[in-house]
């Protein structure tokens, strides 16, 4: 099944002044507008042109993906940057190599389990066992190495396109919005990971209590920002650390606009209800689901 999002979908052709910021930000980097637009509990952007399952639907096509607690903290200049970032994708084709790389993944994870289960179906017969372990530990091992050879090569170029796309939001949007950008990114995913476990689901607005717990923890924002620029790259990791994303911006310039934020939260505030209530709903039903599954457990054990 296509993956679920925490998400509903925005109608921007009722947003005048998101239509006009995506527009523009489109314009510059050079790619088409979105087919859809969607707004999620997550502190990130993300594009993908696959199938995703939201809480109003499925999804499919050039979608963006906004992320409700970030968008409060960004200023326009700031939301723009991030914005080119995402379309950078679009226009450097990024998603459609996505498209190719994710099955390869699949087939060998699932080739690799294949073999495992064949292994698995012939416990109890120990000479029957043993020859087909021996048979099959060349494939096995012929999977292993493949996959990860192909995964070191997968994200090395990830990391290049990350580069690129950072590339051409600051050249577009300038060095110093494109850099607070990036940190207000690591820092608030951080922040609002570290803070889940206070968000609950019984709050009038899931994102209202989330934007409280960040203003009383904003001391917290420069430790997280400090220990991010210390971290070094891993061979497997698929984005490149703060400390090498900022040491490649170019130097550009861009006008400041303090202006124009404001407006687009306003237009997604009935959204943002929305999204609250439902994750929030979600968020209780797997707590019962939990709650009934481990009482069912206890049962069965005392039987």
């Amino acid at each position: 099944k296509p993956e679920f999002q925490a998400a509903v979908i925005l109608k921007i052709s009722e947003k005048p002044k998101l239509y006009e910021a995506i527009k523009e930000v489109c314009a510059k980097v050079k790619t088409k507008i979105p087919d859809t637009v969607i707004f999620h509990i997550e502190p990130t952007f993300f594009v993908t042109e696959g199938k995703l399952r939201t809480i109003d639907g499925l999804v499919k096509n050039r979608t963006l993906a906004i992320g409700a607690p970030l968008v409060r903290q960004l200023t326009i200049n700031e939301f723009k940057s991030i914005l080119a970032h995402e379309f950078a994708h679009f226009s450097g084709n990024d998603t459609v190599y996505s498209r190719f790389v994710v099955p390869v993944y699949k087939s060998v994870n699932s080739a690799i389990n294949d073999i495992a289960g064949i292994n698995e179906g012939n416990k109890g017969d120990n000479n029957v066992m043993n020859a087909m372990s021996l048979l099959l530990f060349v494939p096995v091992i012929f999977l292993k190495i493949f996959i990860m050879y192909f995964a070191t090569i997968d994200n090395i170029l990830s990391r290049s396109r990350e580069l690129r796309a950072d590339w051409i939001a600051s050249s577009n949007f300038g060095k110093k919005n494109m850099e607070s950008g990036l940190v207000k990114v690591v820092q608030i995913s951080q922040h609002y990971h570290s803070a889940a476990e206070e968000l609950g689901f019984s709050n009038p607005n899931y994102l209202d209590k989330y934007e409280q717990l960040l203003h009383r923890d904003s001391n917290k924002l420069e430790e997280y920002k400090q220990k991010a620029l210390l971290e070094v790259e891993q061979v497997f990791d698929t984005h490149p650390k703060l400390s090498t994303r900022l040491a490649s911006l170019p130097d550009t310039d861009y006008a400041s606009d303090p202006h124009g934020m404001e407006e687009i939260i306003q237009e997604i505030l009935t959204d943002e209800k929305t999204l609250s209530d439902s994750y929030q709903q979600l968020l209780k039903n797997y707590t019962e689901y939990q709650e009934k599954t481990e009482k069912i457990k206890k049962e069965f054990n005392l039987l």
